[in-house]
């Protein structure tokens, strides 16, 4: 009988077996210690990967339309009310849109393997996604304050 069962858990070894992780347990996946390997996640880590490329796409074409809000703005002279205004605001849309592209290529660039590597990925991202929301606030005050072509 003994060896029945022996024979009955190598069988059980060799196949797939589909195991419920509640979230709660998951936790305890990671290793105890902040240096200790975690092992390679390639599916998320694919689309953590993709996900922070979209994101450095829309940065690079939110940079590009507030590069030609300041041409115009420039072009057109003081003849706007708000023309300091709108040159320190598009100012400092271009300057956090930069440090989010930095932040970006970092995060994406990074694979973290140890707790305290994906901690400090999270923290990047929540970074990344507070720095696109004040972009994202500054520039509906841009465009709510308007910028006109020259004539």
């Amino acid at each position: 009988m003994e060896n029945g069962n022996t024979q009955q858990a190598t069988e059980m070894k060799e196949g797939p077996v589909n195991v419920y992780i509640s979230p709660e347990e998951s936790n305890q996946l990671l290793p105890l210690s902040d240096d200790e390997d975690v092992g390679e996640f390639k599916a998320d880590s694919s689309y953590a990967r993709k996900k922070t490329v979209a994101k450095g796409c829309l940065d690079f074409a939110l940079l590009m339309a507030n590069t030609s809000q300041l041409k115009v703005l420039v072009q057109t002279g003081k003849k706007n009310d708000l023309y300091y205004q709108l040159v320190a605001m598009i100012s400092i849309s271009i300057m956090l849109q930069v440090a989010t592209g930095v932040l970006l290529i970092v995060l994406g660039s990074s694979e973290p393997r140890t707790r305290k590597g994906f901690r400090s990925a999270e923290n990047m991202n929540n970074a990344s996604v507070i720095l696109i929301l004040l972009i994202t606030v500054l520039n509906l005050l841009i465009s709510s304050l308007g910028i006109s072509a020259p004539r």
